[in-house]
């Protein structure tokens, strides 16, 4: 009789100790974005500054550019269309 509450006191401890805790989230992330709207303001806004910054006046909005695709990719299409060609 006390095998049997051994044993199941032990399974029943096993069970708690491995359903209790996991590590995968049932959360899903957003799936980030990978093509860039030109229609965007954002992205009239990051070539504007790109522009800006390819004439000499440094213009970079850092918190838009880290995590707005719109911004990121104008920002560096209006520094290249604004750089000045010397050759």
């Amino acid at each position: 009789m006390v095998n049997r509450k051994v044993f199941y006191m032990g399974s029943l401890i096993l069970l708690i100790l491995t359903t209790g805790c996991s590590n995968k989230s049932k959360v899903h992330k957003k799936k980030r974005r990978t093509t860039v709207d030109k229609n965007n303001i954002e992205y009239k806004i990051g070539t504007a500054d790109g522009c800006k910054t390819a004439k000499g006046e440094y213009t970079k909005d850092h918190a838009k550019f880290k995590v707005d695709l719109d911004y990121h990719e104008g920002w560096f299409n209006g520094r290249q269309r604004c750089q000045i060609a010397i050759w």
